[in-house]
């Protein structure tokens, strides 16, 4: 499943609609990946919080399901260039949890708590991607 809208902070609601509709649609409808909802959360705040400045944008955000029943996030976007994965949020998250600057603790959750996380700037789009291990009933 995929979806193409406006990275506003106003739009969180829908992005974790469609991530729950997928759930149900590719699970069943008492399944619940709670991770996948945080991640998800933080990758599209973070995209529409300052991936644009002064101006407005768009975040494609696709879900698949795997082979091996794990879910694979895609996150592409057009602003500004920024690697998740280059961020150094792990050591100011261990030594300061108070005192984390914007981006620091939900990128430090997202990388501790999903697999196979990819980053390229290709053709004036960032292009991040993850996976998660499915939680719950199947």
């Amino acid at each position: 499943m995929k979806i193409k809208i406006e990275a506003k902070k106003e739009n969180l609601s829908k992005v974790i609609s469609f991530c729950e509709d997928f759930l149900v649609s590719e699970f069943n409808p008492d399944y619940r990946n709670n991770l996948l909802l945080v991640a998800v959360e933080e990758i599209f705040t973070n995209i529409s919080s300052y991936a644009f400045v002064n101006k407005t944008g768009y975040a494609e955000i696709e879900l698949l399901r795997t082979d091996e029943n794990k879910i694979r996030a895609s996150f592409k976007d057009n602003g500004c260039p920024f690697n998740p994965i280059e961020f150094k949020s792990d050591k100011r998250a261990k030594d300061n949890i108070d005192n984390l600057v914007p981006g620091g603790l939900g990128l430090y959750i997202v990388k501790n708590s999903m697999t196979n996380l990819k980053y390229e700037y290709n053709g004036d789009c960032n292009i991040f991607s993850f996976e998660t291990a499915k939680e719950g009933k199947k």
